[in-house]
């Protein structure tokens, strides 16, 4: 998730990105441009990334889900903002003969970019800065040592996209 950004309006506005991004026609129906989903509720872009295939683009699958009725931009990422919890620790599900009971019906972990975080807060002499992911904590040694490149998962949308500092590309 991208904390108060919205991917369109970066790639309309005039922001310098450090690599390119499909936007420029704007959010299909489903909400959706490039890699990321929009959440009006929380004026956030929401993308998709695998581990083990980071480079991997899940825009054009979350929109043909979206289309085709299996779930929506609201259940699917903005529950899973709401119901966030820190990893590995269980959310209450309870199964009755009624049915299925939990609050959270979305599950996926949600690693938060703060877009508002500082580029670079060691430069800054603010080594204490833990912003970049909203309650993860900073991703170590991303920034150091300068000038060198780093590949970031198909949805980063991070402060480091709007940087010239570190040379960043899709993975």
């Amino acid at each position: 998730m991208a904390k108060d950004t919205s991917v369109s309006n970066l790639v309309t506005n005039g922001t310098q990105l450090a690599y390119p991004i499909d936007c420029a026609q704007g959010l299909d129906p489903q909400g959706v441009c490039d890699a990321w989903w929009w959440s009006e509720k929380y004026n956030s872009s929401f993308g998709l990334a695998n581990r083990n295939t980071p480079n991997e683009a899940f825009g054009p699958m979350i929109s043909k889900l979206f289309s085709l009725g299996f779930t929506t931009g609201k259940l699917l990422f903005d529950n899973a903002y709401a119901c966030r919890h820190p990893i590995g620790t269980q959310v209450d599900v309870n199964v009755t003969a009624a049915g299925v009971n939990t609050p959270c019906w979305s599950m996926i972990d949600v690693y938060v970019w703060d877009m508002a975080c500082h580029v670079n807060p060691a430069a800054a002499g603010d080594e204490q800065v833990n912003c970049e992911f909203e309650g993860f904590g900073r991703e170590p040694n991303f920034w150091e040592p300068s000038g060198t490149a780093r590949n970031v998962p198909n949805s980063y949308l991070g402060p480091a996209i709007a940087q010239n500092v570190i040379k960043i590309s899709r993975a």
